[in-house]
């Protein structure tokens, strides 16, 4: 099993890149898998997005709606895209999720900013 270095230890990913044991997240952790998956910087309001996908994922063991994310936060209801700059899949790495599943995948990998 890979894994990823972060400042204060290691943690093992699957072998699509997500983190093997949901309990071993943290902010420094999110950090790390941000950089992997190309993300220079969490912003407040991008790790306010992740906490977000990750407490809803505890609690109810699912992928919110999108529009369920920024309503919640009450943010616009652009807040996980536009400004967000980060696809939701990437988000869910991050935030220290498991694999989603195949119709989650195909749900997130749906069109990014569709037109409004």
């Amino acid at each position: 099993m890979p894994s990823l270095k972060y400042e204060g230890g290691s943690v093992e990913l699957d072998k699509n890149g997500y983190l093997a044991s949901i309990n071993a997240w943290n902010e420094a952790v999110a950090a790390a898998i941000a950089k992997r998956e190309g993300i220079s910087k969490l912003t407040e309001d991008r790790l306010e997005v992740i906490k977000f996908l990750r407490n809803y994922y505890i609690k109810f063991h699912s992928f919110p709606l999108l529009k369920m994310v920024c309503t919640n936060l009450h943010k616009p209801k652009t807040c996980a895209s536009r400004p967000f700059k980060m696809d939701p899949l990437k988000a869910w790495k991050v935030a220290g999720l498991p694999n989603p599943g195949e119709e989650i995948l195909v749900y997130l990998q749906g069109p990014l900013h569709p037109e409004e």
